[in-house]
């Protein structure tokens, strides 16, 4: 028997001011959005790779650490050198005259140096004929050059008196100017041909790395003195003359052909091989200029114009030449652009989503408020993050979180409106207070269990050292929260608004006429139709395919798991990003073409050795006396202040004793002699001895001092102080004095981009000291590569550490500018693997807290565990590596990933049966429905956005329509199946915990020994009495004694006469007929049976 309860006071105001909590609702969200639009700058997706990196890690921290060092002597010598020492001008060095050659290089052929790593790049499909080259050029030429305003973005050629525009770097043009051609349309056959022939002969030198980009200038500097010739550029003395001149082979074979025809003119014997790839490089301004926002503003443009007119289209050809490829540097602009348009994918994921809606609740005023909801639910969020958390920064990721909201929104919808239906029809003479204070019960504990384990998935980012990650973690965790209290508040008001006025409202269509005759309206006809299938297959099919294929379908489903984390983890396994390029499109769009499919054809794009390319050998930087710090917000990508904090030692000036200066001396000796050491660019103690030896030879000493005196000047100490010591030294004084006067002359000859390795203040205290130590380490994406790397540097510094160093020397690090994009991919993956850990963790704790039962929550937390297994093994076959965005859809798939099976685990608790095969029927029957519309849902929300040509957009399609098949899957036929097999049986693995703290009202749940009465009549046989006054939401399952035949024998079933105290509750009960064979026809009660299982609806 049911135990009347009075209603509580939030239901009781929902029920009586429905308009009420509207308005609330309405004006909070109204106030929020005002806000938002008036104190809050819309947010700019120009930069979407901005916040894709580190913040406040130890890695980071010293990197931040050393450009700032960097900045402070690019910026203002002033505030880290002492510039103005013993007043007066030191010699200038020999070193710093430049010596000139007599050999032509390619800055004379090109008007610019072969630095073309900015250059903007379109790619040809074309042989190495005439034809072919005249038919590229004629597109530079035609195309390119002629269009207007193409002299604004140029690069000048300033020796010519019209200051003309720079030449393409293009096959043509540099064939032309060795042959000494006036132009690329000049050229003749017999100038290919001996091109074809200079190349042949000439790739061996440059395939063994002897011809280099410098060889021409080092043959021209060293033709006369081959001794002084540096180690390093040695081979280019071996070189033929004819394969350096002008630069051209190189450029050729470095920069223009792909890399397939550099290894072909290695092996071909016989005939000239085939041309596949060609490439222009356009000498403009760089379009992705980042230091001037305007300055990169006006190629973008001009550039744009380029792209729309000419290479839209995929792989467009032109004069017999096909363009395979082209990047133009204008990537992010057309992003920026291209983003708004195809947030249209996110509006038509919402009218699916919908549709959907409508057709399950078979209202389009409930299905138009439940998604009012989730956009309030939005907007409230934006309010929070901008506002209350002060978080500036809203990153591009945070759009996604939109779709995985509206998911949930309907999923909470579908289960409310679900459970409210139940209600109303097992208590429909009860108030509507007593309706929603029962519903809510129900649906609000649900959907608190997966608004808290979602939310709480999202929010694990939080704890990731990657920006975007981060605020992604908050936004999204905080808009499912705001969902969830938009779902206890708004829905609950809309659906009482919708019962109590406008149910019935929507016209013959959808309804029978008002006397009850005729024929359905079209909508109520197709409504009626998707219903009763999803009854017959959650009725029927569903729980027979549970019940009698429960071992089939946990062993495969496992066995499938099993299969995907050896994809995961084994092979091909799941890999960290292998570059740090960002890409912005999809496979499909011609602005993807030459990032995915031609950049790594050209040597010059996949060039790593350290010896041939500067730009890729790792440089070492050793500090002492400054605090690695990150500062300024972690959770803003713009706010990186320059600063620099100075350890306690060196605040009021570093005095170098004797053993200090041993200590740099060892160190700068010492670092020679290690396997990665290539060159010094600063060591000061090496090099300040060198410059005191220096001073003990030849007189120098005499020599300055008579230079000093005719030219007036006037030294503060002696100079000869210097003349005659050798590092170390005992006074710090001397030291101190000679380390100044050589430090005066270094400041002087060296260039504005070098900087001294001594940190000065303005007061010529010394403030700190950096080394810098060239590796012959070359840069590579290779995790483990880099790994071993830098454990190779930090391992080396670690030597110099400890309390073992002089004072103030024990606390010194090393760092390099390359290891940014390692730290990245470092806190990837460790972030990644804790947030997934974490949020797996406290979603145990979730679910045990609301069940109270170890078995169903442990059980819950496998198949969660095997629906993540299989979502990653599946985007790891799918070429997937784990970037941002990668990182972004392992947190989703934990967050949605727990709602289908944490609705089963409820159900399966709150289900009245003692035995677990009725509880597994009773959850499927309960439950089954709603958690497919919402699978259904959220999958159709994927689909809309597999035509987006923006690559995350695409992704999240594809993640949410695979984590929602794995979801449903598992939850389905995995969960229930296992809790079919071993699934805890009457109050096993259950907790007790005072009545107080339950969460589950044992007054709305019903048990068989309330609502059936069994006694045998005079007969012997089964007596079963249905009292159906308590609130009865799902069926009651009932053993029988005969299991001999498909319906039940002998079963009687017997209203039971209503009292006062329940005459309100009572629902009519309709007798079953007798059938000729003495039983009864169980399709009159609703009754079926499935092996010996007898189910009556009250």
């Amino acid at each position: 028997m049911e135990n009347a309860k009075t209603p509580t006071r939030y239901s009781r105001f929902i029920a009586k001011y429905p308009w009420a909590m509207l308005l609330i609702v309405f004006g909070v969200t109204v106030v929020c959005g005002v806000v938002d639009y008036f104190a809050v700058p819309f947010p700019s997706f120009e930069e979407p790779g901005k916040g894709f990196a580190s913040r406040n890690t130890d890695i980071v921290r010293k990197v931040r650490t050393v450009e700032n060092v960097e900045n402070y002597t690019a910026s203002t010598r002033s505030t880290t050198l002492f510039n103005k020492i013993d007043d007066y001008e030191p010699e200038p060095s020999a070193s710093d005259v430049k010596e000139s050659g007599s050999g032509q290089d390619d800055a004379a052929l090109l008007c610019t140096t072969t630095d073309f790593l900015t250059r903007v790049r379109v790619v040809f499909e074309a042989d190495f004929t005439l034809e072919k080259i005249h038919a590229m050029c004629s597109f530079s030429d035609n195309q390119i050059r002629l269009r207007t305003n193409f002299s604004m973005i140029c690069l000048k050629d300033f020796t010519t008196s019209s200051s003309s525009c720079c030449p393409d770097v293009s096959l043509g043009n540099v064939i032309a100017a060795a042959r000494n051609v006036s132009s690329c349309s000049a050229l003749r056959e017999i100038d290919i041909d001996e091109i074809r022939d200079l190349l042949t002969d000439c790739a061996p030198w440059y395939a063994n790395d002897s011809l280099t980009k410098t060889c021409a200038q080092t043959q021209a500097k060293y033709s006369d003195d081959p001794v002084d010739v540096p180690r390093t550029e040695r081979n280019c003395l071996t070189v033929p003359q004819r394969c350096t001149r002008f630069n051209a082979v190189y450029i050729i074979l470095h920069y223009l052909v792909d890399i397939d025809f550099v290894n072909a003119l290695l092996t071909s014997s016989a005939d000239f091989p085939k041309l596949t790839y060609a490439i222009t490089l356009y000498q403009s301004l760089d379009p992705l200029d980042r230091d001037d926002e305007e300055a990169r503003r006006v190629p973008q443009d001009w550039y744009i114009g380029v792209y729309e007119d000419l290479f839209s289209k995929h792989r467009p050809t032109y004069d017999g030449v096909t363009i395979a490829g082209h990047d133009l540097g204008i990537a992010f602009r057309i992003f920026s652009k291209r983003i708004g348009r195809e947030s249209i994918y996110l509006g038509l994921s919402l009218v699916i989503i919908i549709v959907i809606m409508w057709i399950y609740t078979q209202s389009f005023f409930m299905t138009s408020m439940g998604s009012l909801a989730i956009v309030f639910a939005m907007v409230i969020t934006y309010f929070l993050y901008h506002i209350v958390f002060r978080i500036p920064f809203f990153g591009y990721l945070n759009l996604l979180s939109f779709i995985v909201v509206i998911g949930v929104g309907a999923d909470d919808v579908f289960v409310y409106l679900d459970i409210w239906r139940h209600t109303k029809a097992a208590r429909p003479n009860a108030d509507v207070a007593s309706w929603i204070d029962t519903t809510l019960k129900h649906a609000a504990l649900a959907m608190f269990v997966t608004s808290c384990t979602t939310a709480t998935a999202f929010y694990t980012n939080a704890i990731s050292a990657i920006t975007a990650l981060r605020v992604f973690g908050v936004f999204a965790g905080t808009a499912i929260i705001m969902n969830y209290i938009m779902m206890i508040t708004w829905l609950p008001a809309i659906v009482v608004i919708h019962d109590r006025y406008f149910d019935g409202c929507c016209g013959r269509c959808c309804r029978r006429s008002d006397d009850g005759g005729g024929n359905p309206g079209c909508l109520r006809k197709c409504f009626r139709g998707v219903e009763h299938v999803l009854k017959s297959i959650y009725g029927k099919v569903v729980p027979n395919v549970i019940v009698k294929f429960r071992y089939v379908l946990v062993g495969v489903l496992t066995a499938l798991a099993i299969a995907a984390a050896i994809a995961v983890f084994y092979k091909p396994r799941l890999r960290l990003p292998s570059d740090d390029s960002f890409q912005l499109f999809t496979s499909s769009e011609p602005l993807a073409t030459y990032q995915l499919e031609l950049e790594d054809e050209f040597n010059f794009e996949v060039s790593s050795d350290p010896a041939e390319n500067e730009r890729v050998r790792l440089t070492y930087t050793f500090v002492w006396g400054i605090v690695a710090e990150d500062r300024g917000n972690h959770l803003d990508p713009d706010d990186v202040p320059v600063h620099l904090t100075f350890e306690p030692y060196w605040r009021s000036g570093f005095e170098f004793t004797r053993e200090r200066q041993a200590y740099f001396l060892d160190f700068c000796r010492q670092v020679r002699d290690e396997s990665f050491y290539q060159s010094s660019k600063t060591c000061f103690a090496s090099e300040m001895d060198d410059w005191l030896a220096s001073l003990r030879h030849a007189n120098a000493c005499v020599a300055h001092e008579a230079l000093a005196e005719s030219r007036g000047w006037v030294p503060t100490a002696p100079y000869d102080l210097c003349c005659n010591v050798s590092l170390p030294v005992d006074s710090p004084t001397t030291f101190d004095t000679c380390l100044k006067r050589w430090a005066n002359g270094i400041v002087v000859n060296r260039t504005e981009k070098d900087y001294f390795s001594v940190k000065f203040d303005d007061d010529g205290n010394v403030k700190a000291v950096t080394a810098q130590i060239v590796t012959n380490r070359g840069f590579t994406w290779r995790f483990n590569e880099m790994t071993d790397i830098y454990d190779e540097m930090t391992g080396f510094m670690d030597r110099w550490r400890g309390a073992d160093q002089p004072a103030g020397l024990r606390d010194g690090w090393v760092s390099s500018l390359a290891v940014s994009f390692y730290d990245t991919q470092q806190n990837l993956f460790s972030g990644t693997v804790t947030a997934m850990g974490v949020a797996l963790g406290l979603a145990f704790i979730v679910l045990f807290i609301t069940t109270f039962n170890i078995v169903i929550s442990f059980y819950a937390i496998v198949a969660i565990g095997f629906v993540l297994l299989c979502t990653v093994g599946t985007v790891v076959l799918l070429g997937w590596e784990l970037n941002v965005i990668e990182s972004v859809t392992v947190a989703l798939a934990v967050g949605l990933a727990v709602d289908f099976t944490v609705h089963f685990g409820v159900a399966y608790r709150l289900s009245p049966e003692p035995l677990r095969r009725d509880r597994t029927l009773f959850a499927v029957r309960q439950m089954g429905q709603a958690i497919s519309m919402a699978a259904l849902t959220t999958f159709a929300a994927g689909v809309m956005m597999m035509p987006a040509t923006i690559i995350n957009l695409f992704q999240i399609g594809v993640f949410l329509m695979l984590v929602m098949t794995f979801s449903w899957l598992y939850a389905n036929f995995f969960f229930l199946p296992l809790c079919a097999i071993i699934g805890p049986q009457n109050q096993f693995g259950q907790i007790p915990i005072p009545r107080a703290l339950d969460c589950y009202d044992s007054s709305s749940s019903v048990s068989p020994s309330d609502d059936l009465e069994k006694r045998e009549d005079a007969k012997g046989n089964d007596v079963v009495a249905a009292n159906c006054n308590a609130i009865v939401l799902k069926p009651i399952v009932i053993e029988s004694r005969n299991h001999q035949e498909n319906h039940v024998n002998h079963i009687v079933v017997e209203e039971k006469k209503p009292t006062d105290e329940n005459v309100e509750d009572i629902q009519d009960v309709k007798m079953p007929q007798e059938l000729p064979n003495g039983g009864f026809d169980h399709h009159q009660l609703g009754v079926w049976t499935d092996h010996g299982v007898q189910v009556v609806w009250c």
